[in-house]
Parts: C-alpha cells; sequence; structure tokens
C-alpha cells in the first residue's frame, strides 16, 4: 500500500524553492512552482535599498522618525521616568504615526485612512503604549510563547481601536492586515507590513501564504533563518549604522517590498506587450 506524501516537501532548496505537493495542488496556484529567490536578487535589493535610504528626505527615513519617536516613549516607561503621557505627546506620536502610513501608501484613495487626519490614530496609540514589552522583539528570532500571546492580543485590540464605536466618533469600516501590520512596524518594528509589493514577493518565491498569522510568519521566519540568515544578519547590522532601531523584520520588510515592486513591474510589461502595446 502507498502512503500518502506529506503536504510539503522543499525540492532544490539549496535555491529556496518551495513546492506543495498536496491539498489543492500548488503552493502558489498561479504557477505551480514558485520562483527561486536567490543571494544575487537579495543583495541587488540591499544595494537598492540602502541607494534609495540615502536619497534626500526619503521616504525610507519616515520609518526612522517614526520608531525613534516610539523608542524614547517606550524607554522613559521602562525606566520608570514617566507614569502617565500627556496627551499633548499622544498627539505628537499620532501625527508621526500618519506621516509614516502615508509615506508608505496608506492615505491612498482605495484606503480608509484617506478620509481621517490624523487625530484617528491617537486610540492605537493609547494601546500600543500598554505593550512596552514589544518593542523591537524581532518575531524572526523564535519569541517565547508570551511574546506571540502579546502580538496576537495586540493585533485584536488595534483593529477595535479603529473599528469600535467606542473607541472612534466615526470608526473605519475595515482593519486590513496590511494596515495592522504598516501600523506595528511604524511603532515597534516587530512585523514585516503585509503590503501589496510584499505579499506578490512572498507569494512569487513561495515564502509563506500572504496572509497575516502566526501559522503563517513562523513559516515566514523559518524560510530566512534557513536560507539567508547571514546576508540578513549582515544587512541589519548595516543598517543599524544607520538607525540603530533597525530590526531583521524591518531590513526583510523593505527587501520584500523592493522585490514585490519589480516583479509587479515586469508582470506589468509583459502584460503590456502581450496587448501589443508600445
Amino acid at each position: 500500500m502507498v502512503g500518502k506524501a506529506p503536504p510539503y516537501k522543499i525540492m532544490r532548496a539549496d535555491r529556496c524553492c518551495l513546492f506543495y505537493a498536496g491539498g489543492n495542488g500548488y503552493f502558489n496556484e498561479e504557477e505551480k512552482m514558485s520562483a527561486m529567490l536567490t543571494k544575487e536578487e537579495l543583495e541587488k535589493a540591499f544595494k537598492e535599498v540602502k541607494r534609495m535610504r540615502n536619497q534626500a528626505n526619503s521616504r525610507i527615513l519616515s520609518w526612522e522618525h517614526c520608531i525613534v519617536q516610539f523608542s524614547s516613549v517606550f524607554g522613559d516607561i521602562n525606566n520608570g521616568k514617566i507614569e502617565k503621557i500627556s496627551c499633548e505627546h499622544i498627539d505628537y506620536l499620532s501625527l508621526h504615526l500618519g506621516f509614516f502610513l502615508a509615506s508608505w501608501g496608506m492615505m491612498r484613495g482605495s484606503t480608509d485612512l484617506l478620509g481621517y487626519d490624523y487625530k484617528v490614530h491617537i486610540p492605537a496609540i493609547k494601546t500600543i503604549l500598554h505593550y512596552t514589552n514589544l518593542f523591537r522583539l524581532d518575531f524572526l528570532d523564535n519569541p517565547s510563547e508570551s511574546g506571540w500571546e502579546s502580538l496576537e492580543n495586540l493585533t485584536t485590540e488595534l483593529k477595535v481601536a479603529y473599528t469600535s464605536d467606542k473607541m472612534q466618533k466615526r470608526p473605519l469600516s475595515n482593519m486590513t492586515d496590511t494596515l495592522v501590520t504598516k501600523i506595528l512596524m511604524g511603532t515597534l518594528g516587530i512585523v514585516p507590513a503585509y503590503d501589496d509589493f510584499v505579499k506578490t514577493a512572498v507569494k512569487h518565491y513561495g515564502i509563506t501564504t500572504a496572509n497575516f498569522n502566526r501559522k503563517s510568519f513562523e513559516k515566514f521566519a523559518e524560510y530566512f533563518s534557513t536560507h539567508f540568515v547571514q546576508e540578513i544578519n549582515a544587512y541589519t547590522n548595516e543598517m543599524q549604522s544607520y538607525s540603530q532601531f533597525y530590526t531583521k523584520a524591518k531590513v526583510i520588510d523593505v527587501l520584500l517590498w523592493y522585490l514585490g515592486k519589480e516583479i509587479s513591474k515586469q508582470k506589468a510589461e509583459e502584460k503590456r506587450k502581450t496587448r501589443g502595446e508600445k
């Protein structure tokens, strides 16, 4: 009697390619075999990210400005310097978070935030400040069970902070994984932001699913820990020469964002050629 094949198996693991052999078929239903992420592609992406970061007034700096402000507050709380954050300081943090989110596409016409000012973030800021234990806790480094529990609780509370009529005079109609993870990245630096380009890269290379949850993210962390641990450690150390607050999660976030952007451009170009456009 022939036994069942395991649902997942790695094929050509030396070139970082994931192949799904069970369930409904392939891991990425659009492609029978995921593309292979190479060290050369990762190195090229990192060089481009550094070039972008060093441009005057780069939007990458919006994250650095934002995380520095939250770091200062978390540090003061943990050191016992302050017991209560003033309304003025919360307002200031909300302004930084709002500008960071706007810099990274969360104030476009297709988003709920377009119709709001920065003060919509105040309930979320008050929520986040209760989770000082999560600041810069890099979830690529196998955090404790209590760390995962705190992250799951905060994720739930953030959705409430934006969509509950008890927290907002005019609640948002929806809280996407993209918005939640952008906020977690901007304020805590702990997980990559699951935006369209990051999800494009994740699916293209068969890294994990494009949904933000613990199971998916553990596969995310395993992928990079298995195949690119030396590269990510080196890139993170180099980015920390710009700002000490860079985590591996942030470095991977911006690398995948760049790779996903290039993949999307290539697919758009291929479609244009197929239609016979110049």
